[in-house]
């Protein structure tokens, strides 16, 4: 039987708006103005909710082009699908794309936002401090040299923990690692990207047919 925090994760999992505003562990954002406050999905975010969450459960993938005005909270709404997917799920690679070394910085703090105010009990295990949105955040666990040591000796394998990242990267800083298999692509305001044919040739293809998610 699984345990109420996999039946937890289950459910965020299975619908992107609880997983947002759940009583339990719900997620914190920095508004334009006042401290940090808990998420509250404004309408056209419940409506992208329904999208998303018609779309992994019936197709298992997500394919999403969204025209729209700005400032309506799109960029930070999939970010919180990003986030959702790598802090849940094991091998997940995200990668998210901003214009501008700015948006792509904000892109970052919200990310560690959503980290930091979750509940340290469902909070997935982090390697390093990625200190800036250059340096991807990194969900595994820094394993003690001694579980190293006794796994090389013919002991259990030690917990790894989720092995999935959030790697975010602009038309000024691309992205190191342009080889990897991609989980989850977001790219933020796409349309006024200079090099929007080398991002398509190279990148959309490593997101195999029919899984993981194109934004």
């Amino acid at each position: 039987m699984a345990t109420k925090v996999e039946q937890f994760q289950s459910d965020c999992l299975a619908d992107l708006s609880f997983f947002a505003e759940n009583p339990v562990a719900p997620l914190y954002i920095a508004p334009e103005s006042g401290p940090i406050a808990r998420v509250e999905l404004r309408r056209v975010q419940k409506r992208l909710a329904e999208v998303v969450n018609r779309q992994w459960f019936m197709k298992g993938c997500l394919r999403v082009i969204l025209c729209k005005a700005r400032r309506i909270g799109a960029t930070t709404f999939f970010c919180m699908d990003a986030y959702r997917q790598a802090s849940l799920k094991q091998n997940t690679n995200v990668v998210i794309g901003a214009q501008l070394d700015d948006m792509a910085e904000r892109i970052h703090e919200r990310n560690h936002i959503f980290h930091a105010n979750y509940p340290p009990a469902l909070r997935p295990s982090r390697h390093g401090k990625s200190r800036s949105f250059k340096e991807p955040m990194e969900f595994r666990r820094d394993v003690p040299e001694a579980e190293l040591a006794a796994w090389e000796a013919g002991g259990p394998k030690p917990d790894m923990g989720l092995n999935s990242s959030i790697s975010i990267f602009t038309e000024r800083t691309p992205l190191a690692r342009t080889g990897a298999t991609i989980q989850y692509l977001l790219l933020s305001e796409f349309a006024k990207y200079r090099n929007q044919g080398t991002i398509i040739k190279e990148m959309f293809p490593t997101v195999r047919r029919g899984t993981g998610a194109i934004v």
